[in-house]
């Protein structure tokens, strides 16, 4: 039963939760990083405005 179950789910392309985790942990350190882009601009301009 477990096995036809896998099949199953297989054939669906469901990712694994370890697939699942990784990709929100990437999208998490693209969101610090582009915070810190953010910032570090808006430091630039702010020396560049005076």
């Amino acid at each position: 039963m477990r096995s036809l179950m896998d099949r199953w789910l297989a054939d669906r392309d469901f990712i694994t939760r370890e697939e699942f985790d990784a990709v929100r942990a990437m999208a998490q350190k693209a969101r610090e990083e582009n915070e810190a882009l953010k910032a570090r601009i808006a430091a630039l301009e702010a020396k560049t405005e005076k």
